[in-house]
């Protein structure tokens, strides 16, 4: 009797059911048949339970991070716009009997340059945390011209800009480098590089300023934007609710004139 033929017999019944006795080659043939059947359902046991198992250690592992608190919080602190609300520094021009402005000449379009600070009160900001509008106290300085009027998003982003009164500025429009200081570039200027990266532990302030300097040719350079703030201490709530880009604004007066300064605080990412 064939090996497979044994394995057909559907009905138990004993007039029916001839004793086998399997010969040598029925042997190897039943050891081929029994270890053709069962490796693939021992090979799928063994496959969903390594499922399973990944499927649990990343529940546990998603049940730990959402239970554990970050030690560390990403923040992007971004300065958007300025308004130059005043200016207070008159063209020394011949006043006409009908000139409006008491002080005589019109007001003067503001020659700028200045620094964008951010930074934490402990970690700082990875040595990056200062954006520079020209080279601080050299207007003229590298390929710049006294003679010639650069606007805000001029390329040569080492010289001093243009600017009008009540007019809102964006500083991503406008070309900064990057630096630890406001006394020297680090990088090249580029556009959209008004965002400092901070990394910030509970119990840490922000601290965002804006230092800006209308160039005088014939005296000194005058303040026209010198405002800074701190925020915080942050909490550890309070730093993972920093998560919409919210405007803030930071106002205040120099001798040269008045600034609105609008600027976000907004978290990127967590350490845990």
């Amino acid at each position: 009797m064939p090996v497979s033929s044994a394995f057909h017999i559907t009905d138990y019944r004993s007039h029916d059911l001839e004793m086998w006795k399997p010969k040598k080659g029925d042997k190897v043939m039943l050891r081929k048949m029994i270890i053709t059947s069962c490796v693939p359902s021992i090979a799928a046991l063994f496959f969903a339970g390594s499922i399973v198992d990944v499927a649990a250690q990343e529940a546990r592992d998603g049940a730990s991070n959402a239970s554990a608190t970050p030690t560390i919080w990403s923040i992007d602190v971004t300065f958007r716009t300025v308004r130059f609300d005043t200016l207070n520094d008159p063209d020394p021009v011949i006043p006409l009997p009908w000139d409006p402005f008491p002080s005589g000449g019109n007001p003067e379009k503001g020659q700028i340059y200045g620094a964008l600070t951010a930074n934490g009160s402990i970690s700082g900001s990875d040595g990056a945390g200062v954006r520079s509008l020209g080279l601080w106290g050299n207007p003229t300085g590298s390929g710049c011209s006294s003679s010639t009027t650069y606007l805000w998003g001029t390329t040569a982003g080492a010289c001093v800009r243009s600017i009008n009164p009540s007019v809102t500025y964006d500083f991503g429009a406008a070309k900064l480098c990057t630096s630890s200081t406001y006394a020297r570039c680090d990088t090249d200027f580029k556009y959209s590089n008004n965002t400092v990266k901070l990394h910030i532990r509970p119990g840490e302030s922000i601290k965002t300023s804006v230092h800006i300097k209308d160039h005088d040719e014939s005296s000194d350079d005058d303040d026209i934007c010198n405002v800074e703030t701190n925020t915080g201490p942050l909490s550890a709530l309070q730093l993972d609710q920093l998560t919409s880009e919210t405007k803030r604004y930071l106002s205040g007066s120099g001798s040269g004139g008045r600034c609105t300064v609008e600027y976000t605080l907004h978290k990127t990412g967590a350490t845990y």
